[in-house]
């Protein structure tokens, strides 16, 4: 949650109940980027850059590994952008695939949602 608190907390942001234990640095590195591209982006382009928007961040422990979803909620149903070809996606996707599982990618209907696995350490 320090990642996501790093310029300050955001009410809008909800995070749920974080796995105990250690994590690697690699680990603490790729959620750091990811998480901090996501923030950025939502801010400009996503639920966080409109009043009613929220963003909920969800990590469970799958085996050895951590799944991390994060789902925005623009607060009223809009129509799917383009997921491929934009900057930041494609960022976030480079990042993730360097160490972690390939992200799923998709809309809800309401707004992003992007879900990944990266092992521990």
């Amino acid at each position: 949650s320090v990642v996501i608190e790093g310029e300050g907390r955001d009410p809008r942001i909800t995070v749920g109940d974080l796995p105990g234990g250690r994590i690697g640095d690699g680990a603490v590195q790729l959620l750091a980027l990811v998480l901090g591209e996501l923030r950025t982006n939502a801010m400009k382009y996503g639920a966080l850059s409109i009043e009613s928007g929220e963003v909920s961040l969800e990590v469970q422990e799958v085996g050895d590994a951590l799944r991390v979803t994060w789902t925005e909620d623009n607060g009223q149903p809009l129509p799917a952008p383009e997921l491929n070809g934009g900057s930041g996606l494609d960022l976030i996707r480079r990042m993730i695939a360097s160490t972690a599982s390939e992200p799923e990618i998709g809309w809800t209907g309401r707004g992003l949602r992007l879900s990944f696995c990266t092992p521990r350490f």
